[in-house]
């Protein structure tokens, strides 16, 4: 038996307390266990993240930063779809036989573009530059 008011309400604080906290753990439980069977249920239906393809725009600006070069290939590749009304979403990027090849043709095109063509340059005889090298300091 408590002694003092005082007492007595830090007992139904402290049961309270308890009791919230045992709620809120039930709560989180819940939710948690709720969440998981989602996503259970999502991946059995959907099944994970699909891969997807750069779209057109990234494509070309990814060729031409790794190149150095600096064409335009978006006329060369096929118009993207959009799902969501988004065109970076993988289930509107596929890669369709005729899309891949129409992407292969541009990277031929950026590599045309990138290498040189024309003459092999001349070169330097290594024997007339390895006295430059060896020439010692006294």
């Amino acid at each position: 038996m408590p002694r003092s008011r005082a007492e007595a309400n830090a007992r139904i604080q402290g049961a309270r307390s308890q009791r919230l906290e045992a709620e809120a753990k039930l709560a989180t439980e819940w939710i948690r266990a709720g969440l998981v069977a989602a996503e259970k249920q999502r991946n059995a239906t959907q099944g994970r993240a699909l891969l997807r393809r750069l779209n057109r725009i990234e494509y070309n600006n990814t060729i031409n930063d790794l190149l150095g070069t600096d064409i335009k290939l978006l006329d060369r590749l096929p118009q993207d779809g959009s799902a969501f009304g988004f065109d970076t979403v993988d289930v509107g990027l596929d890669m369709a036989g005729p899309t891949l090849e129409r992407y292969i043709q541009a990277a031929d095109v950026a590599l045309d573009a990138a290498l040189a063509h024309g003459p092999r340059p001349s070169t330097i005889d290594p024997a007339a530059i390895t006295g430059i090298f060896t020439a010692s300091t006294t």
